[in-house]
């Protein structure tokens, strides 16, 4: 959990900055929603291994479990 919030905060310190600096208040608020989704997911699944993925469950919407894949 320490690591997914440590690179997080990292790309964050590495692209926020210049978003200031050239006052890009709706790119910083986009990378801001994802960082939090992001860090969301990545707990979530760090608290649920063994829980259906989202790939799985977009999968299963569409009908798509096991039907494809390279070479078929």
């Amino acid at each position: 959990m320490i690591k997914l919030a440590a690179v997080i905060l990292l790309i964050g310190l590495i692209d926020v900055p210049p978003m200031l600096k050239m006052q890009r208040k709706k790119e910083l608020a986009l990378f801001s929603v994802l960082a939090a989704v992001t860090f969301l997911f990545g707990w979530y699944y760090i608290k649920n291994p063994t829980q259906t993925s989202i790939a799985d469950l977009l999968l299963s919407l569409f009908n798509m479990n096991g039907t494809g894949g390279a070479g078929k």
